[in-house]
């Protein structure tokens, strides 16, 4: 089964590295990219997504007010550098929380 996803993150190394890992896992395939999150906020209208990979910290919206103003069908998973804001994500039923730097056994284990 092949999943959909996005990356929503401001930080280019981010989207470097998450691309990397999808390809590796030939199911997981990146149907979208954005690096703010208002644009993403159209792109989950536009398309569907089974997986978003979400920063928390990024300019004009952090990612966990853009996961309560979205409320996407899709299973969100943050990769952000803060750990500080797991508890609360979780209230917003995100189904992961990995710490960056990514690294590749954590995120096999969370895909």
């Amino acid at each position: 089964m092949n999943l959909n996803c996005l990356i929503v993150d401001d930080e280019p190394l981010a989207h470097n590295i998450i691309i990397k890992y999808c390809t590796d896992l030939n199911y997981l395939n990146i149907k979208g990219r954005t690096y703010g999150p208002t644009e993403a906020l159209s792109l989950i209208k536009e398309r569907e997504f089974d997986i978003i990979f979400l920063e928390i910290k990024m300019p004009k919206m952090t990612g966990l007010e853009w996961l309560s103003l979205s409320k996407p069908d899709a299973q969100t998973i943050i990769t952000s550098g803060y750990g500080e804001f797991a508890l609360e994500s979780y209230e917003l039923n995100v189904c992961d929380y990995l710490l960056k730097t990514l690294s590749c056994s954590r995120f096999l284990k969370t895909t």
